[in-house]
């Protein structure tokens, strides 16, 4: 059995593809393709962190902190995977393994080195694909990502970030890497670019690299792609966020709901999503120029674009043009002053709450509930405090069952005490 194995990159599609692929599991199997359970299902990202030396965040969000949780992790993960493989070739030509953080996480020759070993060990064959994209909307697109999780500060300061020097945007210097461990015939590398896709769509794109053809109209193509970046104002607001509200609870022991409900609030507001991040693109692009050309003189020669002619941008994204000419139109503002606006606005409604106290989230629905039930039995007699108890944890979850029933019950013991006659 051969293994495609797909390491990215990060903001090509991966999501996308990976949904994809698992959707079709059953199909593609079929057709002799098979997807790994012991991976992770989706993104195989399991495979990544096995091959990591230090703990991610990943591994961090399964609550495993230290070496020694990651060992006990992973005890009796490579028999399983190895497995796996094996009764998958008595039924299959190909197995895909996919995840976009083989290109961002594994940088060091020893761990490619190690991931190759054990990879030749199971397949006959191993090739490796590898998508690649233009810097400046890769940047804005992990700059959106970032700004999801608990990034605070600016597009100009996060492109400021980055250089050449550094190897997770520099395609040469990666590329360079993969191909003297995996071997350069072993290596498929493209330029992400939906015009030169099969049919302008990276499913179909990737799936022709399958050693076999498989049979398309099998295959369902109902996933849908997700826009990558936020807009310019969605990012403002999002930044406002993470710098007032943390990401992380204290001691990074969770997420704070707090932060992920005010997100999901901005993305929500209809007409918000107005506007491009395009600052500084060019100047980013400037920098990667001669990196590039060597790159495209490897891997793509036909191609003299230099990766900034607009590559990933889907037919539908937000580009700025008409977006402004529709906000500008409405508005004797311009751009710069409609987002100064609006995080503003943010900042100072952040700026009540917080001095009023923060809001009833739906995990503080559980302490008000055993709260209650142990006031109910050291003061039975409180109906109204018991009642205003009830009523915070309403608040902070509207449909809970368990907090209705002690509703119920409450109303029915008022009840039963305004029957009783006075002795």
């Amino acid at each position: 059995m051969d293994c495609l194995l797909h390491i990215g990159t990060e903001k090509t599609a991966t999501t996308l593809l990976q949904s994809w692929l698992y959707s079709n599991r059953n199909a593609l199997s079929a057709e002799g393709v098979f997807l790994s359970s012991v991976l992770k299902e989706g993104n195989n990202r399991k495979l990544v962190s096995f091959f990591q030396t230090q703990v991610d965040d990943w591994l961090k969000r399964q609550k495993i902190n230290t070496t020694e949780e990651k060992a006990a992790f992973f005890d009796g993960f490579d028999a399983d995977f190895r497995r796996e493989v094996e009764e998958a070739a008595t039924t299959h030509h190909t197995m895909i393994i996919t995840s976009e953080h083989f290109h961002s996480r594994l940088r060091q020759r020893e761990q490619l080195e190690a991931l190759k070993t054990l990879l030749d060990e199971l397949f006959e064959r191993v090739r490796v694909v590898c998508y690649f994209r233009d810097q400046a909307d890769y940047a804005v697109s992990t700059y959106s990502t970032k700004l999801r999780n608990a990034y605070p500060h600016s597009l100009e300061t996060f492109l400021g970030s980055i250089s050449p020097e550094g190897y997770y945007f520099n395609h040469e210097d990666s590329a360079a890497l993969w191909a003297s461990v995996f071997g350069e015939d072993a290596c498929q590398f493209a330029v992400f670019d939906r015009a030169a896709f099969m049919d302008h769509d990276i499913r179909r794109d990737f799936i022709a690299h399958l050693p076999t053809p498989v049979n398309n109209k099998s295959l369902s193509y109902a996933v849908e792609r997700r826009n990558e970046s936020l807009s310019r104002f969605q990012a403002r607001l999002f930044q406002v966020i993470n710098q007032r509200i943390p990401f992380w609870k204290p001691g990074r022991v969770g997420l704070n709901r707090l932060n992920r409900k005010l997100k999901t609030t901005v993305e929500n507001i209809v007409g918000i999503d107005s506007g491009s991040l395009e600052a500084a693109k060019q100047g980013l692009r400037d920098e990667f120029a001669d990196s590039n050309r060597r790159f495209l003189a490897r891997w793509a020669p036909n191609r003299t674009d230099l990766l900034d002619h607009g590559a990933g941008k889907p037919s539908d994204a937000r580009t700025g043009a008409d977006s402004v000419a529709q906000v500008t139109a409405q508005t004797t503002m311009d751009m710069a002053e409609v987002e100064a606006l609006l995080a503003n606005l943010l900042d100072g409604l952040l700026d009540k709450h917080l001095s009023h106290g923060r809001a009833l989230l739906d995990e503080d629905a559980q302490e008000l509930v055993a709260f209650y039930d142990r006031y109910r039995k050291t003061c039975p007699e409180d109906i109204e405090g018991a009642q205003f108890l009830l009523a915070l944890a309403q608040r902070a979850r509207p449909g809970g069952q368990v907090i209705k029933d002690r509703l119920a019950a409450l109303e029915k013991t008022e009840g039963d005490a305004a029957e009783t006659p006075e002795g």
